[in-house]
């Protein structure tokens, strides 16, 4: 995962669930494309300072919730009460569908320290002023990129799906992973026990449920191919 133009961090505030967490509600529904907002006018000035096509770590409730892109350079306001500026961005990493955003990674984790910036503007992860705790403990580390690829390595574990046992082979776990094809050539590969990934068993499940061996429980076989 390439964040090397992450430059900002973003703490976001939401009343009874997490904020930009459903795709078919965003500003173009299914492209992770949304309105990040900021509280009221007078936090424009800080609004404009991300430039287009850098990147916001996104925090709530002190978790990792989204990377953005600032799609451009433009603020815009609305007339609510509050949360009437707002940016467009794009979601380039946030948690897949039906994932247990409770699980997520948290700011402990992530940054290695607690002082966690609850404010709701952007802050620029390069400023060793503003981000003095950042730079402190990060520096000696490689400064901000190594946090870029160590966040990055984060994301990709938190990314993975855990693989779901749909049955046995040998008595030991039939873990399920993906679905290729369709119809009668569909393809389920899944893993034996605890071996590596690379070690598949591949077959058509209209062959391998022949062999007496493999005990498949087709619900929950079903139920793993609609949640990869």
């Amino acid at each position: 995962m390439d964040l090397s133009q992450l430059k900002w961090l973003k703490n976001v505030k939401d009343q009874g669930r997490w904020a930009y967490s459903v795709p078919d509600d965003m500003a173009i529904p299914g492209t992770n494309i949304f309105c990040l907002h900021w509280r009221n006018y007078k936090d424009k000035p800080n609004a404009k300072e991300p430039l287009k096509g850098d990147l916001m770590l996104l925090i709530q409730g002190a978790r990792v919730t989204h990377i953005v892109e600032l799609l451009d350079d433009e603020v815009y306001e609305n007339k609510e009460a509050e949360w009437n500026i707002y940016r467009i961005v794009k979601a380039i990493w946030m948690p897949k569908n039906n994932f247990n955003w409770d699980k997520l990674p948290g700011y402990i984790e992530v940054f290695g320290y607690e002082d966690i910036v609850f404010d709701g503007l952007a802050h620029r992860l390069f400023d060793e002023n503003r981000m003095y705790t950042f730079h402190q403990h990060w520096k000696p580390l490689g400064g901000l990129p190594a946090f870029q690829k160590h966040l990055g390595d984060i994301l990709i574990n938190a990314s993975k799906i855990p693989k779901q046992i749909i049955g046995t082979f040998n008595d030991q776990p039939l873990r399920y992973i993906r679905s290729e094809g369709s119809g009668t050539e569909l393809l389920d590969i899944v893993t034996i026990g605890d071996c590596p990934d690379e070690n598949f068993l591949q077959g058509l499940w209209r062959w391998v449920q022949t062999d007496g061996q493999i005990v498949v429980d087709e619900q929950a076989l079903n139920r793993a191919r609609t949640q990869v």
